[in-house]
């Protein structure tokens, strides 16, 4: 009887309790809006003022965020926000992130990472195929490179300035493919990935009020 008398007193003492919710519902439908209009811009800015509202976000509504973030390039906000959901129940989901992590990882141009996560998003859901040929790809084009003892001499006036892509490859180098080749191969992953990752939204509907 006590605890049911507490719980009055805090709603009438708190009547912004209420506010909130459905503040953060509202948010909540704008940002899902947002996200199939493609409209990516506008649901980063609503879901930076949902964190406003509340700290505690679902972590699937991370999940969307850092697509969201990806698409218009903000690679460390959407890193950030991967790494939260890694590790959802949901297999499928959380190999999405890690693949992401992994697409992440090569554009910053750690090769080997980026193999692990792959792997490891394979690992999470073998039916994602996604993470199958990125890391398929990715494991074919690239070996350690060679110790420097090893490498042969560069003839005196060979070295030619390099595409800026060329930092993405510099743990490893191509195996059995072209430089060039590779560079493609590279660029084309990282667009299809773009469009890709925001087709499925998995975003939470609204926070049920369960008193």
């Amino acid at each position: 009887m006590n605890f049911f008398v507490y719980y009055i007193i805090f709603f009438l003492l708190n009547p912004q309790f209420y506010t909130n919710i459905e503040q953060k519902n509202q948010y909540i439908d704008d940002f899902n809006r947002k996200m199939e209009e493609s409209d990516f811009k506008g649901a980063i800015k609503v879901f930076e003022r949902l964190e406003d509202v509340h700290r505690v976000i679902d972590t699937y509504l991370r999940l969307d965020a850092a697509h969201a973030y990806f698409a218009v390039g903000d690679t460390a906000a959407a890193r950030l926000h991967y790494e939260y959901s890694k590790d959802l129940s949901d297999p499928h989901q959380a190999s999405i992130s890690r693949n992401q992590l992994g697409i992440l990882a090569l554009m910053r141009g750690d090769s080997t990472e980026a193999i692990r996560l792959f792997k490891s998003a394979i690992e999470k859901d073998n039916d994602l195929q996604a993470a199958r040929y990125n890391y398929e790809l990715i494991s074919s084009l690239y070996k350690p490179r060679r110790s420097l003892d090893q490498q042969t001499p560069e003839p005196e006036g060979g070295a030619q300035a390099g595409d800026s892509r060329d930092k993405e490859l510099d743990p490893y180098d191509s195996e059995n493919i072209s430089r060039e080749r590779a560079l493609q191969l590279l660029d084309n992953l990282r667009i299809s990935e773009r469009k890709g990752v925001i087709s499925g939204k998995n975003s939470a509907n609204n926070i049920e009020k369960d008193w």
